[in-house]
């Protein structure tokens, strides 16, 4: 997915009015997924489902 379809996408899902409200969120949501889980965090997570 490129940015700015990101950013379309959480216009929509966060009913923004446009792509600079939404840069926020499709920053933290980067900034989140480049974060890494410990071992631990990831088998706590598959226990889960």
């Amino acid at each position: 997915m490129k940015y700015d379809e990101l950013l379309r996408y959480l216009e929509s899902v966060v009913q923004l009015n446009s792509c600079p409200e939404a840069e926020p969120a499709g920053d933290a949501t980067l900034e989140t997924i480049r974060e890494p889980i410990t071992g631990e965090q990831a088998n706590n997570l598959a226990g889960r489902y």
